[in-house]
């Protein structure tokens, strides 16, 4: 059964009621930078992938992607969702993983630079899936509830934020900003892009949350 949560009701809650079992992650990708986002693509190592939008994220849009645990199965839900930067070689991967069992829910980003369709498969999940320090700012991992992940591209001047919850009906926020100002430019309209969450103050609400638990 789900967790009352005091906070009111949003796209991601009620796509978390919509999921059909106990363990699921909701990912949602606002886009507060001045690129368009396309190409979303998924590969799933132990659940489903009930909700998926096709269509590319323009500046000051949002995605939502909806994953579950299979029925009557015991090995959680555990993936990896990519979305390039359209009209360029680079795009960001997640990496989302809320096991069955008692083991820790864990995430991750990377930055990945591929001509072509997105490297999205096993051996990508599997190398994200391990925890590793790198010093190029294009690989960032962590446990859900205790740090933001941050991810850069320097060629295209834009950073990937993440935060994850702690939670077997996990939230991950992510957002896309050009790199130093927190907000884009529209392309089409040279408008200032405004973020509508700040990633930042995420984990504090998830561990505030998870106290009172």
């Amino acid at each position: 059964m789900a967790q009352s949560r005091p906070e009111k009701e949003e796209e991601e809650e009620l796509m978390l009621r919509a999921l059909e079992t106990e363990r699921k992650v909701v990912v949602k990708v606002t886009n507060a930078s001045r690129r368009t986002l396309s190409e979303p693509r998924v590969f799933i190592k132990s659940g489903f992938c009930q909700f998926k939008s096709d269509e590319s994220i323009k500046p000051n849009k949002h995605a939502l992607y909806g994953f579950r645990k299979m029925k009557a199965n015991i090995k959680g839900c555990h993936g990896i969702l990519g979305l390039r930067f359209q009209g360029t070689d680079e795009y960001f991967v997640l990496l989302f993983k809320n096991p069955y069992l008692y083991k820790r829910k864990l995430f991750s980003l990377s930055m990945e630079n591929h001509p072509g369709v997105c490297d999205i498969d096993l051996r990508k999940l599997q190398e994200m899936s391990r925890e590793e320090v790198r010093l190029d700012g294009r690989f960032a991992f962590s446990y859900a509830g205790s740090n933001c992940l941050t991810v850069r591209s320097r060629v295209l001047q834009v950073q990937v934020k993440a935060a994850m919850s702690e939670s077997d009906e996990s939230v991950v926020h992510v957002t896309v900003t050009d790199e130093g100002t927190g907000e884009g430019t529209d392309e089409g309209t040279n408008k200032p892009v405004v973020k509508d969450s700040n990633v930042n103050n995420l984990i504090a609400k998830f561990q505030n949350n998870n106290l009172g638990n």
